[in-house]
């Protein structure tokens, strides 16, 4: 994927919000949508990174400049507190193109 000029690559499965890079390549595991234990599935396979709990999905906004990333979490609305919103951003970052300043 490096040699072909990949940037980012999504992989469902693991069930946890899991993001890390090797080679100028990001290796990011998609969180499970609807988990209403929260739980941090295969926690154990990330030893590098940033590893976040369970619920949510990404919203993934592609640009010429750049690929934004966001985690964007699901509470139940009786698992909310003032520090857990539904809808909130966990976690984002940026990917500018190959060659990119």
């Amino acid at each position: 994927m490096v040699k072909n000029g990949v940037t980012v690559f999504f992989q469902g499965h693991d069930h946890l919000y899991a993001r890390q890079e090797r080679d100028g390549l990001v290796y990011q595991e998609l969180p499970l949508p609807a988990d209403q234990g929260y739980a941090t599935y295969n926690q154990e396979a990330s030893r590098s990174g940033v590893t976040l709990s369970n619920s949510g999905r990404l919203r993934v906004t592609v640009s010429p400049e750049q690929v934004k990333v966001e985690y964007v979490r699901s509470w139940l609305p009786k698992d909310e507190t003032e520090k857990r919103k539904n809808g909130e951003v966990a976690h984002s970052y940026t990917i500018k193109p190959k060659g990119a300043p």
